[in-house]
């Protein structure tokens, strides 16, 4: 709603007789006041209206405009340059990823095989030291009791199996795997003479 010093007032409130109200001079002060503020307000809203209206707009000029495209391209090549070295790191990132996962195989792979000769040593180790005696030809028998005189006991013969099975440890460093074993240096040649 619009309201005009002439509406303020033209402005009639309605009058209280049986109980107290605002004292009627007081509000028609304030009303004299509001009508007398609003009047010259809207006096020199009229007043800008037509300054404004006489005065043409400042025009831009080539320079101004010129200065503005300059610092717009400034801001896109900064831009730029951020996105292409974010895109750099993120390609470095990547292949760097890549570098880990493809270490990460190698390393299963090479535990993997590992654990397989292990499985393999720890089979010829038992196998050696458990195999049944067949009858063996005079050389081989000869070789054998130089090499490693037989267990006298079965106790001994289990602490021979025992003592003969290879140790196999993995650690992991850094990223990396290390593998290492240990092998029992007597070798025992089977009875059958191969």
């Amino acid at each position: 709603m619009t309201l005009t010093p002439q509406q303020v007032h033209d402005k009639q409130f309605n009058t209280v007789k049986m109980r107290t109200g605002y004292d009627m001079d007081e509000v028609d002060s304030f009303l004299d006041d509001v009508e007398s503020a609003l009047g010259s307000l809207m006096v020199e809203n009229d007043d800008l209206r037509a300054q404004l209206a006489q005065k043409p707009a400042a025009p831009v000029t080539s320079s101004d405009a010129e200065k503005k495209l300059a610092e717009a391209e400034k801001k896109a090549t900064e831009a730029e340059k951020k996105l292409a070295e974010a895109q750099a790191k993120l390609a470095e990132a990547d292949k760097k990823a890549a570098e880990a996962d493809k270490k990460l195989a190698e390393a299963s792979e090479r535990e993997k095989a590992a654990e397989t000769k292990l499985t393999e040593a720890r089979r010829m180790a038992t196998a050696n030291t458990v195999s049944p005696a067949a009858p063996a030809p005079a050389a081989a028998a000869a070789a054998a009791a130089m090499a490693a005189p037989a267990p006298a006991s079965p106790l001994a013969r289990r602490n021979l199996a025992e003592d003969a099975l290879p140790n196999f440890e993995v650690t992991s460093t850094d990223k990396a795997f290390a593998t290492e074993f240990a092998v029992p240096q007597r070798i025992t040649v089977p009875s059958n003479g191969q």
